[in-house]
């Protein structure tokens, strides 16, 4: 526990900084840099059960991809990547001619691209909106905190099981805490963190996307767990020491980024 705070001591403020700069290339590199490490170590999951993959060009796709949303800010430049990887995986097929090794190098290509790149798009996405740097804060935020205090509140208060055949340490103390800590930090970010950018934003969306980026950021947290259930590993990688992988650092990220866009381009107008 005590690594965890020394940790986040250190790395909010740096990445707080880098959220904030005036210039969004600096977080845009910080997302395809964390995004790419965490789509290659899905990968090694995946070798590690000896399933194989087309690692390589997977990697180069998600890049690919990257740089045109950047380049273009539009979210379509990603299934261009995703058709081109299609393409260029079959297409090895037919020169390989191995069917029954490749085509499941080919799926297991696929999958971790569409999880871990596709979705880690939004993220990029949602800094190219008016006031993206806010919204990108608004993400690690609501994830962080309610990450947080899920932990903290299932460590004290735990014990019910939220859903111990795929996350054993998961508890449902620990998962209503975390809402209630994400609803009281919905309401700090309006009237204290950020008064001017929210001025006529209703305090309601807040609480609603604390609740539902709760929920989202959980459901993420699980779905990675499935992963390495299926894998057969504990943790991502031994990046971080006992707290695992870069995976592990951005697996609610992974789900919560694209919810969030989506709810402003549905539903909050006035700010987009």
């Amino acid at each position: 526990m005590l690594k965890r705070i020394i940790i986040a001591a250190i790395a909010c403020p740096i990445i707080y900084f880098i959220i904030m700069f005036e210039n969004p290339y600096p977080l845009y590199v910080l997302i395809t840099v964390a995004f790419t490490m965490g789509l290659n170590e899905m990968y090694n999951m995946f070798d590690n059960k000896s399933l194989g993959t087309f690692r390589y060009f997977g990697i180069a796709a998600v890049l690919a991809g990257y740089a045109l949303i950047i380049y273009k800010n539009d979210p379509v430049y990603m299934f261009y990547a995703l058709v081109i990887l299609v393409i260029t995986l079959l297409s090895t097929i037919l020169i390989t001619k191995n069917i029954e090794r490749d085509m499941p190098r080919t799926i297991n290509t696929i999958f971790p691209f569409a999880y871990v790149g596709a979705l880690g798009s939004f993220a990029i996405l949602l800094r190219q909106l008016p006031n993206g740097n806010y919204w990108i804060f608004s993400l690690m935020m609501f994830t962080w905190i309610y990450d947080g205090g899920a932990y903290f509140t299932g460590v004290a208060f735990g014990k019910h099981k939220l859903i111990p055949e795929l996350s054993p340490k998961k508890t449902v103390e620990g998962f209503i805490g975390g809402i209630l800590v994400n609803v009281a930090a919905a309401v700090i970010l309006k009237y204290t963190i950020f008064p001017l950018f929210f001025p006529l934003f209703p305090l309601h969306h807040l609480i609603i996307l604390a609740v539902l980026l709760a929920f989202t950021g959980q459901v993420g947290d699980i779905a990675e767990s499935v992963v390495k259930r299926y894998t057969g590993v504990k943790n991502s990688s031994s990046l971080l020491s006992e707290m695992g992988g870069i995976m592990d650092k951005i697996d609610s990220t992974l789900f919560n980024a694209p919810i969030l866009y989506l709810y402003i381009k549905i539903f909050i107008k006035q700010l987009t």
